[in-house]
């Protein structure tokens, strides 16, 4: 029977994200004698910590991870409290709202009454709606230098907003307000604004941080009502003020850290006793003036604190005789030519569509089960340092499946923090690398002077999210070189700190006590990260990871999941190692699963979601006048509408099924090279193809200018039956003509049974000066 912990949300007792509790202005009482052995997590409406709303009342639902049976989950706000339906999968069918803000508390105690908790911070404005708290880029600010950092926000479109009143204010101790700028949705990209009426708010404001720490904003507007203005806030968010590193610190770290290497590698050559080797070099370390305190993590990793307020690692890789590792890290207890000339339009008063935000019960409340994503990363810093090449076998597995996923290969040192920052971006992320303690992933990427640089604000003294290691191995078979490297570890707080949350994502982590997790904080525990962030599956090791027992679970469980298509309750088995009683572990938020169908071709989504996109590739509501074909939303390619000159193309890879015989779309053909530059060399083309399991493609359409002109009877004279949308429509040069929407159904049944790759593309024909657009909705295989 499989053991598995399965959960309808997540949520932690401790503070991180910028709306927990001492973080936010109208921060809750903090719960008392919080458990380490039990953790709760909301995940519904949001796991950010925050979420605003202009409803009366809202459910939430999570899920709680512990060690021991569960009594009960109870909630607790400032109007009312109650007690959730469910243990490990809760839920609360409403919670109800005063205006403003409204703090939210989920406990759960099981029976020895360990109490964990996590908590919600639920804005009620009466009219206004923001979809996002304010983000900043960059996320962290050094302490004592003015920083220009673009602010943007994105609010619910309303009629009577007051555009004027869109104001980016800090956030003091005690809640009061300060206004610092105004943000703006005018396509100024002076303002950090690309697009005119997209109802994203944008500004490039200087700020400065004089201590290091946290500043906090939040937003306000306001809509003119018959009564007056009204006012509405977006929730508070942190920008991180990080203090620069000294040199001197770091160096006096690396060579303490080095000493420490030595030593464990001289005794180990003499006694083979790792553990007595590793508590022997804690005891020099206590020591040493700089050092302010030094802790085993079983026998393969010492963590160490500096006076500095550095903190650092030592960790060891034990080898085989043959020079692979044979462990994945381990450490701490084991728990279970042409060109045209002509006037240009301001960007700023050029059309480039608008875009309103997805309404709540649309289609994607239907498909919470399905991995929408396809891209698939490999992260892995050490495969070929292992006997037994697991990711090879993964890769295999991968290449078998039909599903068309798209695989990104990180190993060595191309596996580095800079592209750590992408893990949010795919869908299945997998992680092979040696780990510690539940709390840290290693690099091969050397701490250099040069990368220090490059990521000073990930290594804030205080709230670090990434430190230096270093790396001594050893063996006890036969007598090596003594081999040392100072490179870099990732912590839960860099997973928590990605610029975006995961797409549901489903995360395999193959490295040492990857699962295991120590503290209901979630800057201490990898898995809770990543799962609080946003991916609805994470999968690892409880305990030390030896290459047999990884290679044993971990490709198996990617088979059943990508070639046997299950979802991930039913591809994973539960295994367990009798050696270092490691166990190979689920957390999840729900079961989910890939799909081979096309996603999301009528864009009703509201995002790009089954969409690979490349250039000026996106979604709107609206190009001036024109709507989509039908709904709400339509996808647009162009040859690039003002903020770019790269060409938009769409590309999906999903199965002909043998129940499908048809691929129908609608199509409407917008461009400045109407009628003007028909029978000359200036041809903007609109292509539809599709690919074939063998690789060959097709060619189901293709519209140039000229082909557009003879189908709709124009002429460098006569529109025919074209359409004139200047000026309410404006690209870069010229006026604009439109075919308005056409159906258009392709013949695909020599497809069936084949996983194919459907691009839907414009390009430029000569030049890019005068702009072509296409809109697309309805896009089905039937």
């Amino acid at each position: 029977m499989n053991r598995w912990i399965f959960m309808a949300g997540l949520s932690l007792g401790i503070a991180f994200q910028s709306c927990k509790k001492d973080e936010n202005p109208v921060a809750p009482q903090p719960v008392t004698q919080l458990s380490k052995t039990i953790s709760v997590v909301i995940k519904e409406p949001s796991s950010d910590g925050c979420y605003v709303t202009t409803k009366e009342k809202i459910p939430l639902s999570g899920m709680v991870i512990s060690e021991k049976p569960l009594k009960d989950v109870k909630w607790k706000s400032s109007a009312a409290e109650g007690t959730a339906t469910g243990l490990e999968n809760w839920a609360i069918s409403e919670v109800s709202m005063q205006e403003g803000d409204n703090i939210v508390t989920v406990t759960a105690t099981d029976n020895s009454d360990q109490i964990g908790a996590d908590t919600i911070i639920l804005t009620k404005n009466r009219f206004l709606n923001f979809l996002c708290q304010p983000q900043f880029s960059p996320s962290s600010i050094p302490a004592n230098q003015a920083t220009n950092v673009t602010v943007n926000i994105e609010i619910e479109p309303v009629s009577n907003l007051d555009y004027s009143s869109v104001k980016l204010f800090e956030v003091d101790g005690s809640g009061s307000l300060t206004e610092v700028a105004n943000l703006y949705d005018d396509g100024d990209l002076s303002h950090g604004d690309d697009i005119k009426g997209d109802n994203f708010f944008s500004n490039i404001v200087q700020l400065n941080g004089t201590q290091t720490g946290v500043k906090k904003y939040r937003v306000t507007a306001q809509t003119q009502e018959a009564s007056g203005p009204v006012e509405g806030k977006s929730s508070v968010a942190s920008l991180n003020v990080y203090e620069p590193r000294k040199e001197s610190d770091i160096e006096e770290q690396k060579k303490i850290q080095n000493t420490a290497a030595d030593k464990i590698y001289e005794s180990f050559n003499q006694n083979k006793d790792l553990q007595a080797s590793v508590n022997s070099t804690v005891e020099w370390l206590k020591t040493q003036p700089n050092v302010k305190s030094a802790e085993a993590k079983g026998d393969r990793a010492i963590m160490i604190s500096y006076s500095s307020g550095e903190k650092g690692a030592v960790v060891v890789d034990e080898q085989d005789e043959n020079g692979k590792s044979i462990y994945l890290g381990g450490g701490g207890e084991a728990p279970d030519t042409m060109s045209r000339k002509g006037p240009s339009i301001k960007l700023m008063n050029q059309t480039r569509g608008t875009l309103e935000p997805m309404t709540v019960g649309s289609i994607r409340d239907i498909d919470t089960n399905l991995i929408l994503n396809k891209k698939v990363l490999i992260w892995a810093p050490y495969e070929d340092e292992l006997p037994i090449n697991i990711i090879s076998r993964i890769q295999d597995e991968l290449s078998k499946s039909t599903l068309g996923l798209k695989v990104t290969h990180l190993a060595g040192l191309d596996a580095t923090v800079q592209a750590a920052k992408s893990f949010s971006e795919y869908g299945l992320v997998i992680i092979f690398t040696h780990g510690y303690d539940g709390l840290m992933m290693l690099t091969k990427e050397e701490a250099t002077p040069n990368r220090e640089y490059l990521y000073q604000d990930l290594r804030d003294k205080y709230k670090p999210q990434i430190l230096i290691a270093t790396k001594v191995t050893v063996c006890r078979f036969i007598l090596i070189p003594l081999v040392k490297q100072d490179v870099y570890y990732i912590l839960p707080r860099f997973i928590l700190s990605l610029n975006k949350n995961f797409p549901k994502s489903v995360i395999l982590n193959i490295s040492c006590q990857s699962a295991y997790v120590s503290s209901a904080d979630p800057v201490l525990n990898l898995a809770l990260a990543f799962i609080k962030k946003g991916a609805s599956n994470y999968f690892g090791y409880t305990g030390l990871t030896n290459v047999t027992f990884a290679n044993s679970t971990a490709p198996d469980f990617i088979k059943q999941l990508t070639v046997n298509e299950k979802n991930t309750r039913d591809a994973y088995t539960l295994q367990e190692a009798t050696l270092f009683n490691n166990t190979f572990r689920m957390f999840s938020a729900y079961p989910v699963r890939y799909t081979s169908l096309l996603i999301n071709g009528d864009f009703e989504f509201g995002d790009l979601v089954g969409w690979d996109v490349n250039g000026d590739a996106r979604i709107i509501t609206g190009l001036g006048s024109i709507k989509p074909y039908r709904d709400k939303y339509m996808g647009i390619i162009s040859t690039g509408l003002g903020f770019t000159t790269s060409s938009g193309e769409f590309t999906q890879t999903f199965r002909i099924h043998d129940f499908n015989s048809t691929l129908s779309m609608y199509w409407n053909f917008l461009s400045e090279e109407l009628l003007e530059y028909i029978g000359s060399g200036y041809q903007d083309v609109f292509r539809v193809t599709i690919k074939g399991q063998d690789g060959s493609e097709t060619v189901l359409l293709e519209k140039s200018v000229d082909k557009i002109a003879a189908q709709f009877g124009a002429t460098k004279e006569s529109a025919g039956s074209l359409q004139y949308v200047s000026p309410g429509i404006k690209f870069d040069r010229g006026d604009v003509y439109a075919t308005g929407w056409v159906s258009e159904t392709f013949d695909v049944s020599k497809f069936k049974g084949q996983t194919v790759t459907l691009t839907v593309s414009v390009g430029d024909v000569g030049d890019s000066s005068y702009d072509t657009a296409v809109l697309l909705d309805d896009i089905s295989v039937d």
